[in-house]
């Protein structure tokens, strides 16, 4: 009784569902025609949305149906997939804030019109990330991958560092800057907790501080995912005297951290004799990244790159390293 059947397919009729919109609260008489689609003059509701599309003849996706061939609407898709995978009631269901008003309510709709019942307990949205304070894009530019980032000189670990001192919730800016100052504190960090690995047992005060500063990141990290906060008690357990118990509470914590914190920064490269055509790129890289000519600088990086040589930057300089 949720579905109806128009020219192009069989949509799902929202004003059967007294629950559409609870999750982004928005005003049924409020929602917008066609997040994805042009406007349907067939539709009861204007965002009324497909759970079924009946297909064009050179359409690439065609399968049998009691409504002639066709394909499924791309919301009743991940209503599908979970229910194979997850079965009818799960806890957690992810995804990116964009999915909150259209998407993500549909899926509810549909899924509990099906089942009958709460299917999902708990919906956690991940805000976005930004480059340089703007959109990352491909026309721009600035879409950097994990492998960008180690050819640089950056370890993916020090990325997730630098990833968990924002809240999910919260718009992430990634600049190299910023990676930079993430990959040394990460370093000082792991640096701090793995000498601890061969430091005394504490005495019995200095123990019960170790364990108060372990719960603390438990309970961080239990309170919506408050991973910031789970990075500053964990400093202020490696302040503490050194000791035994620090650092085998690192490696019970790995389990939600996933920094492999208790194990030894990597060694440093010892300073090298760097060409001075080399040097010279390098100067013209630096002098484009001040102008933000990111293209240019791009391009520099990648014949220091041919040449056999990474480059580092921070908020002062740079520093070249022999691949």
């Amino acid at each position: 009784g949720y579905g109806y059947e128009t020219d192009d397919g069989i949509y799902f009729d929202i004003s059967k569902f007294d629950g559409y919109g609870k999750l982004s609260r928005c005003n049924v008489d409020d929602a917008l025609a066609g997040a994805r689609v042009a406007v349907n003059t067939q539709k009861r509701h204007p965002a009324d949305f497909a759970l079924w599309k009946k297909a064009e003849k050179n359409h690439i996706m065609q399968w049998q149906s009691p409504w002639g061939m066709g394909y499924p609407g791309w919301h009743i898709e991940c209503s599908t997939m979970s229910k194979k995978y997850l079965g009818d009631k799960f806890d957690i269901h992810t995804g990116g804030v964009d999915h909150i008003p259209i998407h993500h309510e549909n899926e509810i709709a549909q899924s509990e019109a099906y089942e009958g019942h709460q299917v999902v307990n708990l919906w956690m949205h991940g805000e976005f990330m930004l480059v340089d304070g703007g959109k990352m894009s491909k026309s721009l530019g600035n879409v950097y991958t994990i492998d960008d980032l180690i050819s640089r000189g950056y370890s993916p670990l020090a990325f997730r560092y630098f990833c968990l001192n924002t809240h999910y919730r919260n718009k992430l800016n990634f600049t190299f800057d910023g990676l930079s100052g993430a990959a040394t504190a990460y370093n000082r960090l792991r640096s701090a907790i793995s000498a601890c690995a061969d430091a005394p047992h504490a005495d019995e005060q200095t123990a019960k501080k170790v364990v108060k500063q372990k719960d603390a990141v438990v309970a961080a990290v239990c309170d919506d995912l408050n991973f910031p906060l789970a990075l500053g008690e964990l400093w202020t357990m490696s302040k503490l005297p050194a000791c035994r118990e620090i650092y085998d509470c690192a490696v019970q914590l790995n389990a939600l951290l996933g920094l492999d914190l208790h194990l030894p920064p990597e060694t440093e490269d010892k300073q090298i004799d760097v060409p001075n055509d080399v040097k010279q790129i390098a100067e013209k890289r630096f002098a484009a990244r001040q102008n933000k000519d990111w293209a240019t600088s791009d391009a520099l990086r990648n014949e220091l790159d041919a040449l056999g040589y990474t480059v580092l930057d921070s908020k002062t300089g740079y520093e070249l390293k022999k691949k």
